[in-house]
């Protein structure tokens, strides 16, 4: 490996596999989930009431590490005024490198970076921040402008 290209595909995954294993005692093995594509890999886990995905994209371009944890489930009677709640926290100190989303009718949480520069350190920070956010913002948000959590029947 050279400098200048970073990680391989299989080199970052073991990164992230090192960092569920070392610093939160998981068996990544156990934690992956089923993909589509032979260049991505995923894995899962939880925090609290949070469920975290991590997903690890190789394409050609853009080779992304991508940690999100859905937040809430959109429904018709979710209060607009959730929209620009979500603008005005995406701005603010606390989800510095983070950011809400709107993804198949969810509220998701996201931190992405470039795959070809991680370390155990940075894939750990980023698992904890989310799940700390994640697991901060999920009841509140929902109990504030409605929807449901996810994972959740209504």
């Amino acid at each position: 490996m050279s400098d200048s290209e970073g990680l391989s595909f299989q080199e970052a995954s073991r990164v992230v596999e090192e960092a569920l294993s070392t610093h939160f005692g998981l068996d990544p093995r156990q934690n992956r989930l089923e993909t589509q594509e032979t260049s991505m890999m995923a894995w899962g886990l939880t925090k609290g009431s949070a469920s975290i995905f991590i997903s690890l994209t190789w394409g050609q371009r853009n080779q992304t590490l991508q940690i999100f944890s859905p937040i809430l489930v959109l429904t018709p009677q979710v209060n607009l005024n959730l929209y620009p709640t979500l603008l005005g926290l995406n701005a603010s100190n606390e989800l510095v490198g983070a950011a809400f989303a709107i993804r198949d009718n969810k509220v998701i949480l996201k931190v992405e970076r470039n795959a070809r520069e991680l370390s155990v350190t940075a894939v750990t920070d980023m698992i904890r921040r989310i799940g700390t956010l994640a697991d901060r913002y999920d009841d509140l948000l929902v109990e504030q402008f409605g929807g449901s959590l996810y994972g959740t029947r209504n």
